[in-house]
């Protein structure tokens, strides 16, 4: 099982694309499993797990979960969500691994935002599809890696609740899509041990994006139309332990 803390400093307070760290399994042969979980200062939950089935094909998935958050200024952030993917494993030489996942999932988000002053609650629903190639070092006593993740964000749903008023107002859904690069630094002290192993693990998360004037609340309406709902950038950093429950069959 993997258990992370996560320390999160971002300017992302203008989205309500909630980012999750990626999914980077060193999945080295057929039957491996790797759980993870994580769980934020703030109160958010993680799990996630991947399984190869055969070689070279690993099958992953997870779920985020945050309860909602009042404070005094009745700022509030809730969120869930689930996603599924599989991809590929392939060995480059002794040491390094390349990998590619790709999949697809569900989010539901509600949140008090704050932008040039303007203060709003946003529920926002949305569909996602990513995909994401890694390439990994593993050392003798430790493994490291680099990748990339495309995300494309599908709003289905924005509302927002004037905080001042309390009038509520149906916002343009819309597309847009997120570069998100990271990496990943894992101590390895026994890679020999199949079952029963531990790691550490450090990692980042850099969610950036690209900005449309459909990310603007219109003019017409009678609020701010800089607010923004659903672009920014920020980072999150990870600390973790990984833990392999089985043993994999021998090759």
């Amino acid at each position: 099982m993997k258990v992370c803390a996560v320390l999160c400093a971002s300017l992302v307070g203008c989205t309500t694309y909630t980012p999750v760290m990626p999914t980077t399994p060193v999945i080295r042969r057929a039957g491996e499993v790797e759980v993870s979980g994580y769980v934020q200062p703030s109160v958010r939950l993680d799990v996630a797990g991947a399984y190869s089935p055969v070689a070279h094909v690993v099958i992953a998935g997870g779920g985020m979960l945050r309860p909602p958050l009042r404070r005094v200024d009745q700022y509030r952030f809730q969120a869930w969500q689930a996603h599924l993917g599989g991809g590929t494993y392939w060995a480059l030489g002794s040491r390094l691994m390349v990998q590619a996942l790709g999949g697809g999932g569900l989010a539901v988000v509600d949140r008090t935002l704050q932008d040039y002053g303007y203060h709003a609650m946003y529920s926002a629903r949305y569909r996602q599809q990513f995909a994401q190639l890694s390439l990994e070092y593993q050392g003798t006593e430790f493994t490291t890696g680099l990748g990339y993740r495309h995300t494309w964000v599908h709003f289905t749903r924005m509302h927002a609740t004037d905080g001042a008023t309390g009038v509520s107002y149906t916002l343009p859904a819309n597309r847009n899509q997120r570069m998100e690069p990271y990496g990943f630094l894992r101590i390895d002290p026994d890679l020999k041990k199949d079952q029963g192993r531990w790691e550490a693990e450090i990692s980042y998360l850099l969610p950036l994006s690209r900005e449309s004037r459909a990310a603007y609340i219109s003019q017409d309406m009678p609020v701010q139309d800089l607010v923004r709902y659903n672009h920014g950038w920020g980072i999150l950093m990870g600390l973790g332990l990984i833990y392999y429950p089985f043993a994999p069959p021998a090759d």
